[in-house]
């Protein structure tokens, strides 16, 4: 279904990709030393942003439902999608924020979390979105009613 809930398992998700994408912006910022991190921060917000608008077209909303195992997913609601932006703020100013091995553990944790109780996952979405896998959408599909 779609995600009206103001936090759900996936903002864990969103926390993670918030630290990865730091990490993309964090390498930009190397190779180009004019590029701050208010720049970054700001084209992290833009990605995520273009990434939820995406996320709500026909053909992603089709995609999920044909290749994973979200098969009733109808996409997001415009707040959880605010929310879903937030979190990856959130994640990027962690990852700022924190040494890095308390990011990995951090996203191991929430990685580990997500795949206990809802057998998914940023890894896993990931994966799924491009290239399903059967044994591993049979797996997930083992915790539905």
């Amino acid at each position: 279904e779609d995600s009206q809930h103001l936090l759900d398992w996936y903002s864990l998700s969103h926390i993670v990709y918030g630290f990865t994408l730091y990490f993309f912006m964090w390498l930009a910022r190397k190779k180009f030393p004019w590029f701050s991190l208010g720049m970054a921060f700001c084209l992290v917000l833009a990605i995520s942003a273009g990434w939820e608008m995406f996320e709500n077209t026909q053909f992603a909303v089709r995609h999920f439902q044909d290749n994973t195992i979200s098969y009733v997913y109808r996409g997001d609601s415009i707040v959880n999608s605010v929310v879903d932006t937030a979190a990856i703020a959130l994640g990027f100013w962690l990852a700022f924020s924190l040494p890095v091995w308390a990011v990995i553990f951090i996203a191991l944790i929430f990685e580990l979390m997500m795949a206990v109780n809802v057998r998914d996952g940023s890894v896993l979405g990931i994966i799924m979105f491009f290239h399903p896998f059967p044994p591993l959408l049979k797996w997930q599909a083992a915790l539905s009613p």
